[in-house]
């Protein structure tokens, strides 16, 4: 779809990118003004930026009636203690995401589900900010339980909610919910999860 969006329509955008270092970074902030152009945007800063610019993004626009997606261009950044304005590209067409913010990616990982005092051990299939989805070879896993997902330099744990079970292969999958997460690793799954976008993104690109 074409970009059609007002500034009332948008709650907030992210701005998505990769450093120096192939690091996926993102950056939340809030859209100063639009015009047939240019999208210039304003977020806080702790330090001033240095970004080379022209750079390809992804962007992000959380909106009332959804989230939307686009890649467009970084134009440029300036700092302005404490804060950064970005010039963006206005976006040739949008797509639609979903009806939420969070979004689930494939993702294989080590995972600890609690069960009557011990701990099961499962398998992730996909990932997002907002839950999990498991294979288990029929355990019985509770309603509500913690959880505990395991890095290769992180383990986080949180409590879920179980929202569905489903046949899976010779197992099932169990869907559950964050109901009780630090925010920090909300941010970190986050951004675990923007990283596997943006490598299957270029990938389909090879």
């Amino acid at each position: 779809m074409s970009f059609k969006l007002k500034i009332d329509d948008i709650k907030y955008i992210k701005i998505s990118y990769t450093d120096s270092d192939g690091s996926a970074l993102t950056v939340k902030a809030a859209v100063k003004r639009i015009d047939n152009r240019e999208i210039l945007a304003c977020a806080k800063s702790k330090e001033n930026l240095v970004i080379q610019t022209p750079k390809e993004i992804l962007l992000s626009i959380v909106c009332r009636d959804g989230l939307y997606k686009a890649e467009t261009v970084l134009k440029s950044i300036s700092n302005d203690d404490p804060y950064v304005f970005w010039a963006l590209e206005l976006p040739e067409n949008l797509e639609y995401q979903q009806n939420r913010e969070y979004f689930r990616i494939p993702i294989d990982a080590s995972c600890l589900c609690k069960v009557n005092g011990g701990f099961v051990e499962v398998r992730t299939i996909d990932l997002s900010a907002n839950g999990v989805s498991v294979y288990s070879q029929n355990q019985e896993i509770n309603n509500e339980v913690t959880i505990i997902l395991k890095f290769e330099d992180r383990q986080i744990e949180a409590q879920v909610k179980k929202i569905r079970t489903e046949i899976y292969e010779d197992g099932q999958k169990i869907s559950f919910q964050f109901v009780n997460i630090a925010e920090n690793d909300r941010d970190f799954i986050s951004q675990i999860c923007l990283k596997k976008q943006l490598e299957d993104r270029r990938n389909s690109l090879l």
